[in-house]
């Protein structure tokens, strides 16, 4: 008997879906536990290497999320797809100077267009359109954030470089004082 001749049952669509829901989760539970086995682990190895496995797989999944929040957002017409409020062109701006993005790759990235993202550059000093989350009227608040902001953007920085951007910057800040302004923000 061949594969062809063998008849598919009633229901055979709805089977699939649910077998491959099934799957899904299947593969998430054991995922689970291996992690964990890796977890107690007395071999620093097993357990870094455990830690990327699940880093990798978070990132698979955000990417999975993003590309179906894109299209469903790509295909609402632009003129009708909501504004970003002026923190988020703020963030956007933030997130494409940490990429090296151009403007291309910024407005593919965030569903607009490189000459939106061109006049947000041109025009960064207008509060209504870029502007920051919240007033900074005490300077030490307004580092802090900054602080926060470059270490969210860029992990891998430390306390001493994110010290050398400000001193490149014109201000000095002791290592210990940007310790604790991250410190602060977790």
């Amino acid at each position: 008997m061949k594969a062809q001749d063998i008849p598919l049952p009633e229901n055979w669509p709805t089977l699939i879906r649910q077998a491959m829901i099934h799957a899904v989760s299947l593969a998430h539970f054991d995922l689970i536990c291996a992690w964990s086995r890796a977890a107690d682990s007395g071999i620093q190895n097993v357990r870094l290497k455990a830690k990327l496995d699940k880093l990798q797989t978070e990132l698979a999944q955000k990417n999975n999320q993003l590309r179906i929040m894109s299209a469903r957002l790509s295909r609402v017409p632009a003129k009708k797809r909501p504004y970003y409020l002026p923190t988020e062109r703020m963030e956007i701006l933030n997130h494409k100077a940490a990429c090296a993005w151009n403007l291309k790759q910024t407005a593919e990235a965030f569903q607009t267009s490189p000459e939106t993202i061109s006049s947000w550059l041109k025009r960064i000093d207008d509060d209504s359109l870029v502007n920051l989350p919240k007033p900074w009227n005490k300077y030490p608040a307004y580092l802090r954030y900054v602080t926060q902001q470059l270490k969210s953007l860029v992990p891998r920085l430390g306390k001493k470089k994110i010290a050398e951007y400000f001193t490149r910057s014109g201000l000095y800040l002791a290592a210990t004082t940007l310790a604790e302004h991250l410190q602060s923000g977790n």
